[in-house]
């Protein structure tokens, strides 16, 4: 989002001397940055209060181009990817504006891998990282799976595709063997019980489109932020200019 004074500035110099006139470019300019430092940290708290626990990537994705005496405009917004990898930019836009999310690389590598395209959500049994996302090791298991799940590859994990005529719904499943109990008497084995597989359910496809509505308002805490801090910013970015004036024509520089 822009932060911008160009066309404010008539209103702020009407009622200034020549000395506090002559300071305005530099006195908004400040304002306007300390109210987008503000404001990205508004911004890293809505992150913290609308997600559960979100990624330390997520929060340090809000980043401020500084304004100059210049050019009176500040911007506060999200990062966007490199290459193949997403930025905030992409994968929170569904979040900010509602509709279907981007598709993930995750996603895409799946679609490579496995010719399956869709949306896809932890399992029941997905390993989960400490933010709630599936662990980088588990998507790459995954992905080394063989195509078809026929049952060569050694961790026995298999893909059902959206549309395949299953009992299964869509997903990615792994199937292990159950432990082995034996019951032993003086040494020698009197029965074996348990044996054969279990199926872990890792992720599943989601049919509906990954489609969300519109949570997290950041255009609308930056318009707050200026609303309740730039008033006080500029009077306080003002008096600062006043003194670097002062001290400038006596002969001192400021530090």
């Amino acid at each position: 989002m822009l932060i911008n004074l160009s066309s404010d500035l008539d209103r702020l110099t009407k009622d200034l001397d020549d000395l506090g006139r002559n300071q305005i470019p530099f006195a908004a300019s400040l304002a306007l940055n300390n109210t987008a430092a503000l404001a990205k940290k508004a911004e890293r708290e809505e992150m913290a209060r609308v997600f559960d626990s979100p990624r330390p990537f997520t929060l340090n994705s809000i980043y401020v181009t500084p304004s100059t005496k210049r050019d009176l405009t500040a911007v506060v917004g999200l990062k966007s990817g490199k290459g193949s990898r997403q930025g905030a930019a992409e994968y929170l836009r569904a979040e900010i504006t509602g509709g279907k999310r981007e598709e993930t690389p995750f996603e895409r590598e799946l679609a490579q891998a496995f010719h399956a395209n869709g949306a896809v959500v932890p399992g029941r049994d997905a390993k989960l990282d400490a933010f709630g996302n599936v662990t980088k090791a588990m998507r790459k298991a995954i992905i080394k799976a063989e195509d078809g799940g026929d049952g060569k590859d050694p961790r026995g994990i298999f893909i059902i595709p959206v549309g395949s005529r299953s009992h299964l719904r869509p997903g990615i499943y792994q199937r292990i063997p159950n432990r082995l109990k034996t019951k032993k008497r003086k040494g020698v084995v009197v029965s074996t019980s348990g044996g054969g597989t279990r199926l872990k359910v890792l992720m599943l496809f989601d049919t509906g489109g990954a489609t969300y509505g519109a949570r997290l308002d950041l255009s609308g805490t930056v318009s707050d932020t200026v609303r309740f801090h730039f008033s006080n910013e500029l009077s306080k970015a003002m008096i600062r200019a006043r003194f670097s004036a002062n001290i400038g024509f006596f002969g001192g520089s400021e530090k």
